[in-house]
């Protein structure tokens, strides 16, 4: 049995290598107009989504936290992810 892609890759797909004539090329077109293009949004859809969100997250408090080393003050995510391991402070301190 044979494992790995390199072991298989001398096998061509043929239907890779087939051209579509003009008369299907119309048939897939009409086919297709008319229909929605399922993941975009209309503006109005955008616009009732925005505010959605925005009454839903208006008046939560967001997590705010301090940097022990420069005591610089932000949020928990980007303080976390960004600043606290990499704290210029940090590094005097060892």
């Amino acid at each position: 049995m044979l494992r790995w892609h390199f072991d298989n890759c001398h096998v061509v797909n043929p239907s890779k290598n087939r051209k579509s004539s003009i008369e299907t090329k119309q048939k897939i077109s009409q086919g297709l107009k008319g229909k929605s293009k399922g993941w975009q949004l209309t503006p109005e859809s955008r616009q009732r989504q925005k505010e959605s969100v925005s009454n839903a997250l208006q008046g939560k408090n967001k997590i705010r936290i301090q940097c022990p080393h420069c005591h610089k003050i932000g949020g928990k995510p980007a303080m976390t992810r960004f600043h606290m391991n990499n704290c210029k402070e940090r590094f005097k301190c060892e």
